[in-house]
């Protein structure tokens, strides 16, 4: 559970801050597994729980 608090906590700043410089949101599956990689221990994480996770991001920022 605090995994996948954690990725989505991390996209959802993400976005945010993409948003506030140029007002518009990617939520593209390219633009999300992007972001991913940069969060910090991702790899730590089961893959279908950050899959899950990116698809609820996906669905709330729509």
């Amino acid at each position: 559970m605090r995994s996948a608090t954690k990725v989505y906590n991390g996209l959802l700043w993400h976005l945010r801050e993409a948003y506030k410089g140029t007002g518009k949101v990617d939520l593209s599956r390219k633009n999300l597994n992007r972001i991913l990689k940069e969060l910090p221990r991702t790899k730590d994480y089961y893959s279908m729980s950050v899959q899950l996770t990116r698809e609820e991001v996906q669905t709330a920022e729509k």
